[in-house]
């Protein structure tokens, strides 16, 4: 039997940890353990139940025995489970996971708001459907470390989750803190949840006096990327990248101590640790960030989008991503106030997005011209943004480039935008063929 390994909570009230179409069933399973990454199809149903999938809305959960694979198989080595916004958290006594996961959305039109009569009409109506999942599970295997260590658990919240499966009901409790207890020889791990977006949990190693520090040893598995770059452990996914640093390290109240991490072995890491005061306790705080991905996709368009290549995105310094592409497609949604609507060129123009640091689209509007636009390629300013492409017939608008502007005829043009995507002029350049 394959040995699916993801995690769900088989209730009548949808308290889940996993991801859960209409009827309440997973909707993508794993081959095996260290399965790098499993796409399936989600049918659009009901969505996860606010309660249950908000950040931080549970701590570490207890299993009591509801914690099963897909196969109803019971998971028992699973101590505590937590569901934080992406990423599912796993405790065993032997090690811990990271489950992430993305859900796939694209825009489906709900009515067509009139005829492309005008450049500058409103944006189209839309609705987000559920299309791929997408997930990729690490392990994180503690090597010569107690086999048994004492799991403690503190920080109870004060409300209870009740579960009622085909086993009857349920009553477990969630945590803000776990503790491994005497994990290695006077050195003790703990997991807490903060109250941070972006980084929801961190782990601590707590090491005693006299303890050593260079005993603690990771093995990670589950990805065929996994190297130590720029002082972080980098973790390639299939649907981005998971990093662990080292912001800080510390004896006592606020001492710091220089620790960074050291390779240990294939894909097993431990601490290089500097000169400290060895009577005080000594804290590493290594903090896993799971960097954003998303899949930007209109309903329909998999043939449609002509661009290939590289240049297509760019960042400002305040995190915010850019991207531009050619396209034939009518049906990407552009937002309120757009430059320009809809499509207009008979075989092609240009899209263009902007997202925020959390990976949230702000701003789209498309730009083309009579005939086509295409082989586009965008850099960041400091006082907006500039495109680059080619471009054959009239500009949108009446809009004419200053330089050489042929109509009619195979031109390259520069564009330049504001931050928030509002057009601020063109120049183009004819080609002689």
């Amino acid at each position: 039997m394959k040995n699916r390994h993801f995690l769900l909570l088989n209730a009548m009230w949808f308290v889940v940890f996993g991801i859960l179409t209409g009827n309440g069933k997973i909707a993508a399973q794993s081959k095996s353990t260290y399965d790098k990454i499993i796409q399936k199809k989600q049918e659009v149903g009901a969505q996860i139940p606010s309660y249950a999938a908000s950040s931080g809305e549970f701590g570490f959960v207890e299993n009591k025995g509801q914690v099963t694979d897909l196969d109803g198989n019971l998971l028992p080595e699973i101590a505590y489970l937590l569901n934080s916004n992406g990423m599912k958290v796993q405790l065993r006594k032997d090690g811990f996971s990271y489950d992430t996961w993305l859900q796939e959305w694209v825009d489906k039109p709900i009515e067509k708001t009139g005829e492309n009569s005008g450049r500058r009409q409103k944006a189209r109506q839309s609705e987000k459907v559920a299309s791929n999942l997408n997930y990729h599970r690490i392990d994180v295997q503690f090597k010569g470390a107690n086999p048994n260590p004492v799991l403690e658990a503190l920080e109870q919240a004060p409300e209870l989750i009740h579960i009622i499966n085909s086993k009857g009901d349920l009553t477990v409790r969630h945590f803000r803190k776990i503790v491994y207890r005497e994990l290695y020889p006077g050195i003790d791990l703990e997991f807490v949840i903060k109250d941070d977006e972006k980084t929801p949990i961190e782990y601590n190693f707590i090491v005693r006096p006299g303890a050593d520090p260079s005993l603690i040893s990771l093995e990670y598995k589950g990805s065929d990327q996994i190297k130590l770059s720029d002082g972080r452990i980098k973790i390639s996914l299939s649907h981005g990248l998971l990093e662990e640093n080292i912001p800080a390290s510390w004896t006592g109240d606020s001492d710091p101590v220089d620790v960074n991490y050291l390779t240990k072995g294939s894909n097993t890491f431990g601490f290089r640790v500097g000169a400290y005061d060895r009577s005080k306790t000594l804290t590493i705080d290594p903090t896993p960030r799971l960097v954003w991905g998303t899949f930007y996709q209109a309903s329909g368009t998999e043939s449609l989008i002509t661009s290939r290549g590289k240049n297509l995105m760019g960042m400002d310094p305040e995190g915010n991503m850019y991207l531009v592409f050619a396209t034939k497609s009518n049906a990407w949604q552009t937002t309120s106030g757009a430059f320009q609507a809809s499509t207009s060129g008979l075989s092609g123009d240009l899209f263009i997005a902007k997202f925020n640091k959390s990976g949230k689209r702000v701003a789209s509007t498309f730009f083309g011209g009579t005939y086509y636009d295409s082989e586009p390629v965008l850099k960041v300013g400091p006082d907006g943004i500039y495109i680059t492409c080619s471009t054959y017939g009239n500009l949108p608008g009446g809009i004419m480039g200053t330089i050489e502007d042929e109509g009619n005829q195979l031109d390259y043009a520069v564009l330049k935008f504001r931050f928030n995507l509002g057009f601020v002029w063109v120049r183009t350049f004819k080609v002689s063929i």
